[in-house]
Protein backbone atom coordinates (compact mmCIF):
# COMPACT_ATOMS: atom_id res chain seq x y z
CA UNK A 1 0.00 0.00 0.00
CA UNK A 2 1.69 3.61 -1.08
CA UNK A 3 2.00 6.16 1.08
CA UNK A 4 -1.55 7.84 -0.17
CA UNK A 5 -3.25 5.35 0.37
CA UNK A 6 -1.99 4.61 4.10
CA UNK A 7 -2.30 8.45 4.70
CA UNK A 8 -5.67 8.56 3.67
CA UNK A 9 -6.49 5.33 6.15
CA UNK A 10 -4.92 7.52 9.04
CA UNK A 11 -6.32 10.65 8.37
CA UNK A 12 -9.73 8.92 8.51
CA UNK A 13 -9.12 6.66 11.74
CA UNK A 14 -7.43 9.49 13.75
CA UNK A 15 -10.53 12.25 12.70
CA UNK A 16 -12.94 9.50 14.00
CA UNK A 17 -11.14 9.10 17.26
CA UNK A 18 -10.58 12.77 17.39
CA UNK A 19 -14.77 13.32 17.28
CA UNK A 20 -15.26 10.24 19.82
CA UNK A 21 -12.69 11.55 22.41
CA UNK A 22 -13.90 11.83 25.96
CA UNK A 23 -10.68 13.96 27.56
CA UNK A 24 -10.58 16.63 25.19
CA UNK A 25 -13.41 19.56 24.98
CA UNK A 26 -15.40 20.84 22.07
CA UNK A 27 -13.32 23.76 21.96
CA UNK A 28 -10.18 21.47 22.23
CA UNK A 29 -11.33 19.53 18.93
CA UNK A 30 -12.38 22.52 17.21
CA UNK A 31 -8.43 23.47 17.84
CA UNK A 32 -7.26 20.19 16.73
CA UNK A 33 -9.13 20.42 13.43
CA UNK A 34 -7.73 23.50 12.95
CA UNK A 35 -4.38 22.56 13.61
CA UNK A 36 -5.40 19.38 11.34
CA UNK A 37 -6.32 21.85 8.74
CA UNK A 38 -3.15 24.42 8.71
CA UNK A 39 -0.60 23.25 11.08
CA UNK A 40 -1.60 26.56 12.60
CA UNK A 41 0.36 28.49 9.97
CA UNK A 42 3.81 26.64 10.84
CA UNK A 43 5.87 24.70 7.75
CA UNK A 44 8.98 23.12 9.58
CA UNK A 45 8.93 19.98 10.03
CA UNK A 46 11.81 17.39 11.48
CA UNK A 47 11.30 13.88 10.94
CA UNK A 48 13.94 11.45 12.89
CA UNK A 49 14.60 7.81 13.52
CA UNK A 50 14.98 6.97 17.08
CA UNK A 51 18.09 6.85 18.48
CA UNK A 52 20.03 8.99 15.99
CA UNK A 53 20.93 11.68 17.88
CA UNK A 54 17.59 13.71 18.10
CA UNK A 55 18.71 15.47 21.17
CA UNK A 56 21.59 16.13 20.93
CA UNK A 57 21.38 18.16 17.81
CA UNK A 58 18.47 19.46 18.84
CA UNK A 59 20.30 20.64 22.32
CA UNK A 60 23.32 22.51 19.88
CA UNK A 61 20.26 24.14 17.96
CA UNK A 62 18.46 25.51 21.13
CA UNK A 63 22.34 26.25 22.77
CA UNK A 64 23.25 27.76 19.22
CA UNK A 65 19.98 30.18 19.39
CA UNK A 66 20.17 30.96 22.59
CA UNK A 67 24.12 32.39 22.32
CA UNK A 68 22.76 34.40 18.73
CA UNK A 69 19.94 35.95 21.02
CA UNK A 70 21.94 37.34 23.42
CA UNK A 71 21.85 34.06 25.89
CA UNK A 72 24.70 32.52 27.80
CA UNK A 73 24.12 29.30 26.34
CA UNK A 74 23.45 27.62 29.90
CA UNK A 75 21.58 24.78 30.30
CA UNK A 76 20.66 22.02 32.78
CA UNK A 77 18.64 18.46 32.66
CA UNK A 78 15.13 18.56 33.20
CA UNK A 79 12.62 15.39 33.40
CA UNK A 80 15.04 13.66 31.00
CA UNK A 81 16.41 15.95 28.78
CA UNK A 82 18.40 19.03 28.21
CA UNK A 83 16.83 22.38 28.35
CA UNK A 84 18.64 25.26 27.91
CA UNK A 85 17.98 27.70 30.47
CA UNK A 86 16.80 30.95 29.21
CA UNK A 87 13.44 29.08 27.26
CA UNK A 88 12.67 32.23 25.59
CA UNK A 89 15.14 32.20 23.85
CA UNK A 90 15.37 28.92 21.97
CA UNK A 91 14.08 26.69 19.14
CA UNK A 92 10.90 25.34 20.29
CA UNK A 93 10.53 21.66 18.79
CA UNK A 94 6.87 19.74 19.99
CA UNK A 95 5.11 16.65 18.54
CA UNK A 96 3.72 17.18 15.51
CA UNK A 97 0.28 16.19 16.70
CA UNK A 98 -3.10 16.63 18.61
CA UNK A 99 -0.93 17.18 21.85
CA UNK A 100 0.87 20.25 20.32
CA UNK A 101 -2.71 21.71 18.87
CA UNK A 102 -4.38 21.64 22.39
CA UNK A 103 -1.15 22.80 23.97
CA UNK A 104 -0.52 25.59 21.99
CA UNK A 105 -2.01 28.76 20.28
CA UNK A 106 -0.66 29.98 16.87
CA UNK A 107 0.51 33.39 18.55
CA UNK A 108 2.04 31.43 21.13
CA UNK A 109 4.59 29.36 19.02
CA UNK A 110 7.34 31.64 17.37
CA UNK A 111 10.10 30.40 15.63
CA UNK A 112 8.36 26.80 15.83
CA UNK A 113 9.62 23.06 14.22
CA UNK A 114 7.30 20.62 14.25
CA UNK A 115 8.98 16.88 14.81
CA UNK A 116 8.09 13.21 14.68
CA UNK A 117 9.12 9.98 14.74
CA UNK A 118 6.42 8.44 12.92
CA UNK A 119 6.74 7.12 9.47
CA UNK A 120 4.91 9.78 7.04
CA UNK A 121 2.03 8.39 6.25
CA UNK A 122 0.92 7.99 10.02
CA UNK A 123 1.08 11.69 10.04
CA UNK A 124 -2.42 13.21 10.68
CA UNK A 125 -2.38 16.97 9.28
CA UNK A 126 -3.77 17.96 5.54
CA UNK A 127 -0.55 20.23 5.29
CA UNK A 128 1.95 17.44 5.56
CA UNK A 129 3.44 17.49 2.09
CA UNK A 130 3.58 21.06 1.87
CA UNK A 131 6.03 21.39 5.29
CA UNK A 132 9.28 22.59 5.14
CA UNK A 133 11.12 18.93 5.62
CA UNK A 134 14.84 17.85 7.48
CA UNK A 135 14.77 14.25 7.70
CA UNK A 136 17.57 12.85 10.33
CA UNK A 137 18.85 8.81 9.20
CA UNK A 138 21.08 6.63 10.71
CA UNK A 139 22.28 3.07 9.81
CA UNK A 140 20.06 0.63 10.61
CA UNK A 141 22.38 -1.79 12.23
CA UNK A 142 24.02 1.00 14.64
CA UNK A 143 20.65 2.50 15.36
CA UNK A 144 18.97 -0.63 16.63
CA UNK A 145 22.10 -1.50 19.05
CA UNK A 146 21.62 1.87 20.09
CA UNK A 147 17.92 0.97 20.37
CA UNK A 148 18.75 -2.06 22.32
CA UNK A 149 21.35 -0.49 25.04
CA UNK A 150 18.49 2.76 25.33
CA UNK A 151 15.75 0.55 26.13
CA UNK A 152 17.72 -1.89 28.18
CA UNK A 153 16.29 -4.66 26.25
CA UNK A 154 17.34 -8.51 25.58
CA UNK A 155 17.85 -8.50 21.95
CA UNK A 156 16.18 -11.41 21.28
CA UNK A 157 12.70 -9.47 22.85
CA UNK A 158 13.64 -6.34 20.57
CA UNK A 159 13.77 -8.85 17.15
CA UNK A 160 10.26 -10.42 18.23
CA UNK A 161 8.70 -7.14 18.98
CA UNK A 162 9.08 -5.79 15.71
CA UNK A 163 11.62 -2.90 16.37
CA UNK A 164 13.49 -3.57 13.16
CA UNK A 165 9.90 -3.83 10.87
CA UNK A 166 9.39 -0.17 12.17
CA UNK A 167 12.72 1.29 11.28
CA UNK A 168 12.43 -0.42 7.72
CA UNK A 169 8.56 1.78 7.75
CA UNK A 170 10.19 4.73 8.67
CA UNK A 171 12.78 4.55 6.06
CA UNK A 172 10.53 3.33 3.11
CA UNK A 173 7.69 5.75 3.97
CA UNK A 174 9.84 9.07 3.98
CA UNK A 175 12.51 8.35 0.95
CA UNK A 176 8.98 7.66 -0.82
CA UNK A 177 8.38 11.90 0.68
CA UNK A 178 11.54 12.09 -0.46
CA UNK A 179 11.10 11.33 -3.74
CA UNK A 180 7.98 13.17 -4.37
CA UNK A 181 8.21 16.80 -2.58
CA UNK A 182 11.96 17.01 -1.50
CA UNK A 183 13.36 17.50 1.82
CA UNK A 184 17.03 18.07 3.85
CA UNK A 185 18.44 14.85 5.18
CA UNK A 186 20.47 14.63 7.78
CA UNK A 187 22.69 11.60 8.03
CA UNK A 188 23.91 10.33 11.81
CA UNK A 189 27.66 9.98 10.91
CA UNK A 190 27.63 13.10 9.16
CA UNK A 191 26.42 14.95 12.21
CA UNK A 192 29.24 13.46 14.36
CA UNK A 193 31.94 14.29 12.48
CA UNK A 194 31.18 17.52 11.04
CA UNK A 195 28.78 19.31 13.49
CA UNK A 196 29.52 22.86 12.97
CA UNK A 197 29.12 22.42 9.18
CA UNK A 198 25.67 21.03 9.65
CA UNK A 199 24.38 23.05 12.49
CA UNK A 200 25.36 25.74 9.40
CA UNK A 201 23.38 24.28 6.95
CA UNK A 202 20.58 23.60 9.21
CA UNK A 203 20.52 27.27 10.19
CA UNK A 204 20.34 28.58 6.32
CA UNK A 205 17.79 25.84 5.57
CA UNK A 206 14.84 26.71 8.95
CA UNK A 207 15.82 30.18 9.03
CA UNK A 208 17.18 30.47 11.97
CA UNK A 209 19.90 32.87 11.53
CA UNK A 210 22.86 31.48 13.57
CA UNK A 211 25.79 33.31 13.86
CA UNK A 212 28.93 30.72 13.08
CA UNK A 213 29.98 31.87 16.39
CA UNK A 214 27.22 30.60 17.88
CA UNK A 215 27.41 27.17 16.57
CA UNK A 216 31.03 26.73 17.05
CA UNK A 217 30.76 27.27 20.91
CA UNK A 218 27.49 25.40 21.05
CA UNK A 219 28.84 22.06 19.65
CA UNK A 220 31.89 23.14 22.54
CA UNK A 221 29.40 23.02 24.78
CA UNK A 222 27.00 19.87 24.07
CA UNK A 223 29.75 17.41 24.13
CA UNK A 224 29.46 13.64 25.36
CA UNK A 225 31.16 14.93 28.52
CA UNK A 226 29.51 18.23 29.10
CA UNK A 227 25.98 16.58 28.31
CA UNK A 228 26.42 13.75 30.63
CA UNK A 229 28.00 16.11 33.51
CA UNK A 230 24.32 17.64 33.26
CA UNK A 231 23.39 14.47 34.70
CA UNK A 232 22.85 13.81 38.61
CA UNK A 233 25.63 12.07 39.50
CA UNK A 234 23.34 9.50 41.09
CA UNK A 235 22.02 8.77 37.64
CA UNK A 236 25.13 8.77 35.01
CA UNK A 237 25.24 5.46 35.47
CA UNK A 238 21.76 3.78 34.69
CA UNK A 239 21.32 6.75 32.75
CA UNK A 240 20.82 5.96 28.46
CA UNK A 241 20.35 9.11 26.77
CA UNK A 242 24.11 9.71 26.48
CA UNK A 243 26.03 6.17 24.99
CA UNK A 244 30.26 6.11 26.47
CA UNK A 245 32.37 5.84 23.93
CA UNK A 246 33.41 2.43 25.52
CA UNK A 247 30.44 0.55 24.88
CA UNK A 248 30.29 -2.44 22.96
CA UNK A 249 27.60 -4.76 21.94
CA UNK A 250 26.79 -6.89 18.92
CA UNK A 251 23.69 -9.00 18.06
CA UNK A 252 24.08 -12.73 17.81
CA UNK A 253 25.05 -14.51 14.53
CA UNK A 254 21.13 -15.45 14.44
CA UNK A 255 20.03 -12.25 15.66
CA UNK A 256 22.01 -10.44 12.44
CA UNK A 257 20.85 -13.32 9.89
CA UNK A 258 17.21 -12.25 11.14
CA UNK A 259 17.90 -8.39 10.52
CA UNK A 260 20.02 -9.03 7.34
CA UNK A 261 16.68 -10.63 5.96
CA UNK A 262 14.24 -8.24 6.94
CA UNK A 263 16.14 -5.55 5.70
CA UNK A 264 16.82 -7.61 2.47
CA UNK A 265 13.22 -8.33 1.82
CA UNK A 266 11.62 -4.83 2.95
CA UNK A 267 13.83 -2.07 2.93
CA UNK A 268 12.73 -0.56 -0.57
CA UNK A 269 14.43 2.68 0.34
CA UNK A 270 18.13 2.70 1.71
CA UNK A 271 18.78 6.46 2.15
CA UNK A 272 22.38 5.67 0.17
CA UNK A 273 23.76 3.26 2.98
CA UNK A 274 25.06 -0.07 2.04
CA UNK A 275 23.39 -3.40 4.25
Amino acid sequence: MNNFLKSTAFNCLHLGHLVVRKDYTIEEKMKCLKFWTNSYGQRNLWATLPRSGQHWLELMMNVAYDITNGGTGYYGYVNGNWRVACFGNRITVDAYDWGSAVKYDPDEMGKFIFHTHQPYYKLVNWKKNKMHTMILIRNIYDQAKSFVRYQGMDQDDFIKAGYIDRTIDFCNSWERFVEKYGAFIIFYEEMVNFPVSLLYEISGYFDMKLSIESINKAVKLCTKEKMRGKIPKELQHSNMRVTPDEWRFEFSNKNKEIIRKKIKRKLKYNFGYEY
